[in-house]
């Protein structure tokens, strides 16, 4: 809503050192996708806001040491 809270779906960790952000609409389109770390989904589709709802998000991460890390769950948008 552009309060400055929450603004932003973005994963946070000190150790990784890579990661893959997808973001999946409710029928499994792939509506968003980052590979910098510092980078998140804004609640925007083709720069239109995105309805409200739940979307299915996958990180695909590599940390300091080397290690795959995969996530996946869900992120709800709310008006």
């Amino acid at each position: 809503n552009g309060d400055g809270i929450n603004d932003v779906f973005v994963p946070l960790s000190l150790i990784i050192d890579t990661y893959e952000l997808y973001i999946f609409d409710g029928w499994g389109s792939q509506i968003f996708y980052s590979n910098e770390v510092s980078e998140g989904w804004n609640g925007m589709i083709n720069d239109s806001k995105a309805m409200e709802g739940v979307y299915a998000y996958t990180v695909l991460a590599t940390d300091k040491n080397g290690n795959q890390l995969t996530k996946k769950g869900t992120v709800t948008l709310l008006p």
